[in-house]
């Protein structure tokens, strides 16, 4: 969320004011990076789920009724 509201305030600091443009991204550059690498690490870490299957490689969910 910090990530994104850092690019919509860079976005419009461009746009409204071209003056403050390189100030807004020195400004913002730190949080968009930690936000983007915390964000891939998690999806790295914890943003794979593979279901458990069994001996016979058969999932270990019951298949829905039809």
């Amino acid at each position: 969320m910090l990530a994104t509201v850092c690019y919509v305030i860079d976005a419009l600091t461009r746009f409204l004011a071209p003056s403050l443009a390189d100030t807004s991204a020195a400004i913002f550059i730190l949080p968009d990076i930690i936000c983007d690498v915390s964000l891939l690490a998690y999806l790295l870490i914890r943003g794979v789920k593979t279901p458990r299957t069994t001996a016979a490689g058969l999932s270990s969910e019951p298949e829905p009724a039809h």
